[in-house]
């Protein structure tokens, strides 16, 4: 088999080393430009207290920085070639599709605006029960870490900052085998309860911490 970290590359993006760590890095900071567009017209910082937009912003800078750090490493480092294959990409359409019949199936029944709430926990329900096969298509990191991401933001009016933070980290815990269910929950708990003290007592932010039905 060829070691692709010796392949001499040509064309345009010749001087590209690592194209899995130069797109990988690339793909971070499109987050970031994202999430900036998300939170432009939150307010700022106002002298010393926080806004609703301090945090996103400072994430973000921060995610651009780490971005910009894997793209050069993608280009000083030898590294491995990007691989795709039609079968995640099958498996990613489905998992969408599936996602938005739940959350339109939820607004046929007068019940839209827990749409996006129901749909994704079922997802990350069913996805937890599917990790060999995630694991077969070399999905399990990227998938569970977005997943996480999209489950804390669907949750958070409804279940609150505390629950919705147990959810993140416990659902990003299954993008590696290494981390087993009991240490994923305690590891929770505790974030769980940091955020329960950061956000509305140290930064002063209005931040709903239990669930609201």
């Amino acid at each position: 088999m060829e070691d692709t970290k010796t392949v001499a590359r040509t064309g345009p993006f010749a001087f590209i080393r690592n194209p899995e760590d130069f797109w990988g890095g690339l793909v971070l900071i499109l987050f970031a430009v994202f999430a900036w567009w998300a939170t432009r017209t939150l307010p700022g910082q106002q002298g010393f207290a926080f806004g609703p937009g301090t945090a996103p912003r400072l994430f973000m800078v921060l995610l651009a920085l780490n971005g910009l750090a894997i793209m050069a490493t993608g280009i000083f480092t030898d590294g491995n070639d990007v691989h795709y294959s039609w079968k995640s990409a099958v498996f990613i359409v489905v998992v969408a599709a599936i996602w938005l019949a739940i959350e339109r199936g939820m607004w046929a029944i007068g019940q839209g605006a827990n749409g996006y709430m129901v749909a994704t926990v079922v997802i990350a329900a069913a996805s937890l029960l599917m990790i060999p096969t995630l694991d077969r298509l070399e999905l399990r990191g990227v998938f569970f870490i977005v997943l996480s991401v999209c489950l804390f933001a669907a949750c958070i009016r409804t279940l609150g900052l505390v629950v919705s933070t147990f959810l993140l980290v416990f659902v990003s815990s299954a993008a590696t085998n290494e981390v087993k269910w009991v240490q994923a929950a305690i590891w929770g708990v505790v974030m769980a309860a940091f955020c329960a003290i950061l956000f509305p007592y140290v930064l002063n932010l209005p931040m709903q911490l239990w669930p609201r039905f």
